[in-house]
């Protein structure tokens, strides 16, 4: 038995919105890849500056400690001479 166009054209559309439905599907699934890998670079970006940032702090207030800490040494030894 032959189909009548109209099932054959039902049939097309199916197919239609199937594969559509799909495409929409994946693309849905790439942008939320996407946004979920910026947001991860965005996250990693600021982990570096904040890294950074406490680098730049940190190394003054360490050499600083260590001079002070030398500095207390020497006068210790310097005291400690008669």
């Amino acid at each position: 038995m032959a189909k009548t166009p109209d099932k054959e054209v039902k049939k097309a559309v199916k197919k239609v919105v199937k594969s559509t439905k799909e495409a929409a599907g994946k693309i849905a699934d790439n942008l939320k890849a996407a946004a979920k890998d910026t947001g991860n670079a965005a996250k990693k970006t600021a982990n570096e500056v904040a890294d950074d940032a406490i680098a730049k702090v940190e190394a003054p207030a360490n050499r600083a400690a260590r001079r002070a800490q030398n500095l207390q040494i020497r006068w210790s030894i310097k005291v400690r001479r008669p």
